[in-house]
């Protein structure tokens, strides 16, 4: 298929207009990306602090000691 030099152009724009919209798209996923990650380590370092001082531990002793202490 032969295309005019209009034509050409026309298709050519309409690739540019992909390329730039997902460029743009990927910048926003990568954006988020960015964010997702640090959102995780931060979760990452709260769950390591609960673990490191034993707090779920210490809540379930907790629970459990409010509940003889109901029964007395």
């Amino acid at each position: 298929m032969i295309y005019s030099e209009k034509e050409l152009n026309l298709i050519k724009k309409n690739y540019e207009d992909k390329l730039n919209k997902l460029q743009q798209e990927n910048k926003l996923k990568e954006k988020e990306v960015k964010l997702l990650k640090a959102q995780n380590k931060q979760k990452d370092e709260v769950i390591k602090d609960l673990d490191k001082y034993n707090y779920r531990g210490q809540c379930e002793s907790l629970k459990l000691e409010n509940q003889e202490l109901k029964k007395s």
